[in-house]
């Protein structure tokens, strides 16, 4: 289940402020055009209200516009697209002894407002993890994802294998490469390498 991501970004207060104005225009715009035309909806469907057309207007621009380019080249929206796919490697150092690095599998589902971060070990088959919250730094130069995440091992892992909780840091490198690196619980002692690239 996505959970809601922080972002250093202002336009996590400027977008609801244009989407407001826009729905009071169209609101306008929309009541002009129904008794231009004669038609009255009924009193349970207000579509010209503008509380309603801001919900329609928010939740296009959270699961569609957000993405669009020509709002980033504008500068409106700066927040990276995660979105999708990817595969690499984690490299883990486990008490004191570093390992052979593993492949992984990593799916994220991102819209404007909410995240979730999976992680998959599809070779091993001995673990799959979650983010349980999110937030980004957005810079010019760079994007830094930290999350923390709940690990559960899946009924074939090794018996010393336990769900623990951990947090990761990521470097988004253009648009198709992740890098960073994790730590876990203290009882685990638990610390590795990241490295991703998008699939798609």
């Amino acid at each position: 289940m996505r959970h809601p991501y922080s972002t250093n970004s202002d336009e996590h207060k400027m977008v609801p402020f244009y989407l407001a104005i826009l729905s009071v225009f169209a609101s306008l715009g929309l009541a002009a055009f129904l008794r231009r035309i004669c038609w009255t909806p009924p009193l349970w469907l207000d579509v010209s209200s503008v509380m309603f057309l801001y919900g329609l207007f928010y939740g296009f621009f959270k699961r569609v516009a957000w993405k669009w380019g020509w709002l980033r080249r504008l500068g409106v929206i700066s927040t990276p697209i995660l979105d999708g796919r990817w595969g690499g490697t984690v490299q883990s150092d486990y008490d004191g002894v570093t390992r052979s690095p593993h492949n992984v599998e990593v799916i994220i589902g991102q819209d404007w407002t909410e995240i979730i971060i999976r992680l998959l070990r599809p070779e091993l088959n001995s673990s799959k993890s979650h983010s349980l919250s999110a937030s980004m730094v957005v810079t010019e130069d760079e994007c830094i994802l930290i999350y923390d995440y709940l690990n559960e091992p899946n009924p074939g892992a090794a018996a010393t294998m336990h769900m623990h909780r951990g947090t990761a840091r990521l470097v988004l490198t253009g648009t198709d490469r992740l890098e960073g690196d994790y730590y876990t619980g203290r009882d685990r002692n638990n610390i590795g390498v990241i490295k991703l690239r998008r699939k798609n």
